[in-house]
């Protein structure tokens, strides 16, 4: 089992959480062309839940209502996928989206040397792989799956963000499945577009303004924050690359920094268009009075004084 009964009195089966966690983590990740390593991931992330030592506490625990603290269940399927990405080192560090998906993703130095141990001596996953392998015996097939074509596995810039970005889908497909277990009938929200979500970034905005000048005329650094804004998104339409905010503490920097993502996300895509992606930085200059920004499209250094007058 991989979960408890809860309200309905159903067991929530090893198989059918493996492969709904997969399919669905698929989903999320073929958009990047990572659908089938994220399926793989998402099926084996719970296979150190066939120890019996695990089971056992489960089922002491739903039939007592007691906590009862089980084993770990991680590493069974981060050994299982990196024996499978031997001949493909560059999948290895993905093993830690299965060892770090309750805990968070491991450091790579800490993965190597957790699964070297593992190389050495698997005994304490032996067991729950083998238990596994006999209601889904596709675990132990040791196929390494594809990862995307656009992946460049010299670059770890890349390495690491589709590590990352693959985590999240898996992570969400796991938590997404469990929860329609616990509670029947539950299902996804419809994905929401960047578009949709820049008109109510954008709408949600105004009314804070609006809300703002209802209290009173707006001041200096109102009107400040205005300009920056307008100049942020402006700039925002403009060639992809790294834009930065030079401006000290107070000068409204989340808003403009958070809407020059949203207009930018639109334009980027995904898959192959991942390395013109952009990104908007913000930095405090504490120490000045003045506040500069790059202004991408005119190749001019605006700067505004942030001292009242």
């Amino acid at each position: 089992m991989a979960h408890s009964p809860g309200r309905r009195g159903v067991w929530h089966w090893y198989e059918d959480h493996a492969r709904g966690t997969g399919e669905l983590a698929r989903g999320f990740a073929d958009v990047w062309g990572g659908g089938d390593l994220a399926c793989r991931l998402g099926r084996d992330h719970d296979t150190g839940k066939g120890a019996c030592a695990w089971q056992d506490g489960l089922v002491e625990e739903a039939t007592t209502g007691r906590k009862v603290r089980r084993p770990p269940h991680h590493a069974a399927g981060a050994f299982l996928f990196a024996q499978a990405a031997r001949r493909h080192p560059v999948l290895t560090p993905f093993a830690g989206v299965i060892e770090g998906h309750h805990t968070g993703l491991p450091a790579w130095s800490e993965l190597k040397v957790r699964l070297k141990t593992l190389m050495r001596d698997s005994a304490e996953v032996d067991e729950a792989i083998s238990r596994v392998a006999r209601v889904m015996p596709e675990i132990l097939d040791g196929t390494c799956p594809a990862a995307p074509k656009w992946l460049d596995p010299h670059d770890r810039t890349s390495v690491e963000m589709l590590v990352r970005m693959t985590y999240s889908a898996v992570v969400d497909a796991d938590r997404l499945d469990t929860a329609a277990h616990f509670r029947p009938g539950m299902h996804p929200q419809r994905a929401v577009t960047m578009a949709e979500l820049w008109e109510r970034y954008e709408n949600r905005r105004r009314e804070m303004v609006a809300e703002r000048r209802r209290r009173g005329a707006p001041s200096w650094l109102d009107r400040l924050r205005e300009d920056i804004y307008g100049e942020a998104v402006e700039a925002a339409a403009g060639k992809p690359g790294v834009y930065r905010l030079h401006l000290p503490t107070g000068a409204g920097k989340t808003s403009p920094a958070e809407a020059s993502r949203s207009v930018m996300q639109p334009c980027t895509g995904c898959g192959a268009s991942s390395s013109r992606s952009r990104s908007f930085r913000s930095r405090n200059r504490t120490r000045r009075s003045t506040a500069a920004c790059w202004i991408p499209n005119t190749g001019r250094r605006r700067s505004w004084n942030t001292t009242p007058p």
